[in-house]
């Protein structure tokens, strides 16, 4: 009897293979890519302004993390917009390519599944998108200016690699009882829209509670807007975001996250007992 962990090991695998042979998550972080370098290459002349260039090292270096982190806007667009979008089709997928009646032949829970469809998932966006953390860093210090390692990282491991994964993995449970890969499509369309119109909704008020919840988490869209975006306008356009807001919100993400997760394996668990 093979154990719920090898299980797991196996289905993990299949899904990083299943969504690398179809490049579409690639593509995806290759045009992500592209677009920093091109907004890398217009940006590097703002160092070279009259009251920029005779600064000093830490002031540039200031400027240049400034600017740098500036990028969150295209990154948390991705997140929330593109990359549900893209990976939507994980489980309907294979009762097109019929492995989910392969699947049903062995011994295989339905929380293996899909928590195995998830991690694989989640292998491949850490991957994608590692690989345009470190592109925009290193060529961002070569080319443009050194800037604070510190805050850049801040950037990646709070705003974008904890919002692109959970967004990522309420798309692909939002349509995996899709019975096609058009269908869940359309519907990563529709989860993205509304991520994005109601983060917007959320940007032009002060923080309360529905903004904790909100998917398209502008709680941490704000925190990094207002802290490394223009420290005068926008502190008059928006509301100061603490830490623990940002806590608050990423604990909130990962709660939604887990009852959605219960939800579909209730009903596939409903949907197997018929």
């Amino acid at each position: 009897m093979i154990s719920k962990s090898a299980q797991l090991r196996a289905v993990t695998h299949y899904e990083f293979l299943m969504h690398w042979r179809q490049r579409g998550l690639l593509i995806s972080c290759v045009v992500l890519a592209l677009l920093c370098l091109f907004m890398e290459l217009n940006t590097h002349d703002s160092l070279l302004l009259p009251g920029v260039i005779s600064a000093s090292h830490e002031a540039k270096a200031e400027v240049s993390t400034t600017l740098l982190t500036s990028f969150q806007t295209l990154l948390h667009s991705f997140a929330i917009l593109l990359l549900p979008i893209v990976v939507a089709d994980s489980i309907p997928k294979d009762k097109q390519y019929r492995i989910s009646e392969l699947l049903n032949v062995y011994p295989l829970s339905d929380d293996v599944y899909l928590t195995g469809k998830i991690l694989g998932m989640w292998l491949n966006v850490l991957v994608c998108l590692g690989s345009v953390f470190l592109l925009l860093g290193v060529s961002w210090w070569l080319i443009v200016y050194p800037f604070n390692i510190a805050d850049y990282f801040g950037l990646w491991l709070v705003g974008v690699f904890p919002v692109a994964l959970i967004n990522a993995a309420l798309s692909v449970l939002i349509a995996s009882r899709q019975t096609s890969r058009r269908s869940a499509v359309l519907l990563g369309v529709a989860f993205a829209i509304i991520c994005v119109y109601v983060m917007s909704a959320g940007l032009g008020r002060t923080i309360n509670l529905t903004d904790v919840w909100n998917p398209g988490r502008p709680i941490i869209f704000k925190y990094y807007l207002v802290s490394f975006a223009s420290k005068g306008a926008g502190k008059l356009i928006f509301d100061t975001i603490q830490p623990e807001q940002i806590a608050f919100s990423l604990a909130a993400a990962v709660i939604e996250l887990v009852l959605v997760w219960c939800v579909v394996y209730w009903w596939m668990r409903r949907q197997d007992a018929k």
